[in-house]
């Protein structure tokens, strides 16, 4: 009886939903001109072609796709667009409180400075950060920004 030696397991063979996932990656990178035609038709040829489900997930996340542009960018702006919306509806929501809190009780010392002046610093630096969020996704993501053309 022949098998893999002792303390080896054998992979698990790739599936045709494991290559068609694969393919997808690769055709949405094409697609979307992140990946030239004669380089796509040679990762294409690879993913189909491996034979373990391990080589087919690096053909999906690893060897294949990795240095395909970064897609982070258009992602992490979404995000820190949407985290900058909640930023500034706790902002409005927090400082009109107050404002409306002074107004009502007899509008002397304007104390919601206090909180107007550090919550709008914080807001505003917010909002400048989106560069460095989207770079720093970039970073995490194992991709870096390509270099600038002068």
């Amino acid at each position: 009886m022949s098998g893999p030696p002792p303390g080896r397991q054998l992979a698990p063979l790739a599936t045709e939903a494991d290559r068609e996932k694969a393919l997808r990656t690769l055709r949405a990178a094409h697609a979307a001109g992140r990946l030239g035609e004669e380089e796509f038709e040679r990762r294409v040829g690879k993913a189909l072609t491996a034979r373990t489900r391990a080589e087919v997930r690096a053909t999906q996340l690893g060897y294949l796709t990795v240095d395909l542009p970064a897609r982070g960018g258009r992602l992490g702006r979404r995000v820190h667009r949407a985290a900058l919306g909640l930023h500034a509806a706790a902002f409005t929501g927090a400082n009109g409180t107050a404002i409306g809190v002074w107004a009502l009780t007899g509008e002397g010392l304007f104390w919601p400075a206090l909180l107007l002046v550090p919550t709008s610093g914080l807001l505003a630096a917010h909002a400048a950060s989106g560069p460095l969020v989207r770079r720093a996704w970039r970073t995490v993501r194992g991709r870096s920004d390509p270099p600038r053309r002068r």
